[in-house]
């Protein structure tokens, strides 16, 4: 059910930041807390793929968040 309301969220965000004409995205905590979520269901290589996304787009950030890479 966790995943369920991930997706939903991750629907609303992109859907939201389109009408708004930003790009197609979503933000990058709920996606690690989604890479999370994929874990404890053993779905590990849609995890990692997900956290490959994440750890780059939290290295981006100014100043650096340790914390979410971590």
């Amino acid at each position: 059910m966790a995943l369920e309301w991930f997706e939903k969220s991750r629907v609303t965000w992109t859907n939201w930041n389109v009408k708004e004409g930003h790009s197609a995205d979503w933000p990058t905590v709920t996606k690690k807390n989604t890479a999370r979520c994929l874990v404890y269901l053993d779905r590990l290589d849609e995890a990692q793929e997900l956290l490959d996304t994440v750890v780059r787009e939290f290295r981006q950030e100014t100043p650096l968040n340790w914390a979410m890479l971590a």
